[in-house]
């Protein structure tokens, strides 16, 4: 009861009241200097809802032998505390030979997952109980830009739980330093935060980027405070880039575009 007298009395923060605003970023991916794909993002936010798209593709040399293209989305509500999604839905295609829809349905009770084509979720369980505690890939995206983990002592955030359908698994963030950083072409010029991200599987299936029993190396990005009345904290956490160094070369995923538009 307090907390409804709270929520009833206490002005309205300046995103409630605005316009939605799409929140766009594009991002190139090099692995040893080689570029083999990019990414984009675009998230809407307005007065208790959000909307989340993104397509990614492979380029350059890497599609002769790795053809590749994902498109996801999602929406559901938010507020300045929480985001809850409502559906999820992405698409893999391999080349000409391989697809793979997979569509998650939120509600009240178990989260619900449609694959088309089906495949086997009793070998690799997730229970229903690690599946509620967690949101989709795309929801994730939009809980880190805008910052609903983050604080003064935690700048970087915390941690984002994941389901994606098939594994449940922690995206787990933590302050390094802060850094002086300046981007090509005005995109940000300022003080970033240094943040270590740990990858860390719950349940279901594995992840096939690494074989089984190593561990993933150290990962690390730039993460930038843009204010943004659209945001419900006020401002985006941007990466501006995220690199890991393995033993055959360094990944890593560089901002190349970022915009704010709003209808």
């Amino acid at each position: 009861m307090v907390f409804v007298l709270v929520a009833f009395w206490a002005p309205a923060p300046a995103w409630a009241n605005s316009r939605s605003t799409t929140a766009a970023v594009r991002y190139e991916f090099t692995f040893a200097g080689i570029p083999f794909g990019w990414t984009r993002y675009e998230g809407t936010f307005g007065p208790g809802s959000y909307t989340a798209r993104a397509i990614f593709r492979t380029s350059g040399l890497v599609s002769v032998f790795w053809q590749a293209e994902i498109e996801a989305g999602a929406a559901g509500r938010v507020d300045a505390h929480t985001l809850k999604p409502d559906w999820y839905d992405s698409l893999y295609q391999r080349g000409s030979g391989r697809r793979q829809r997979v569509k998650i349905e939120f509600g009240s009770g178990e989260p619900r997952t449609l694959a088309e084509p089906p495949y086997d979720t009793t070998s690799y369980p997730v229970t229903a109980v690690q599946k509620r505690e967690a949101d989709d890939p795309m929801s994730v995206l939009a809980l880190i830009a805008t910052g609903l983990t983050a604080s003064s002592k935690e700048p970087c955030g915390t941690v984002a739980p994941v389901f994606d359908g098939k594994r449940r698994y922690d995206l787990a963030f933590s302050y390094v330093k802060d850094v002086s950083v300046k981007f090509r072409g005005g995109l940000f010029t300022g003080t970033a935060h240094l943040c270590q991200v740990q990858y860390r599987q719950i349940a279901g299936y594995k992840q096939k980027i690494l074989k089984e029993g190593q561990k993933w190396p150290p990962i690390y990005c730039w993460m930038a405070e843009i204010p943004h009345p659209s945001s419900p904290t006020g401002r985006y956490l941007v990466v501006l880039k995220l690199w890991a160094n393995t033993k055959w070369g360094r990944l890593e995923a560089r901002l190349t575009e970022r915009t704010f538009t709003s209808p």
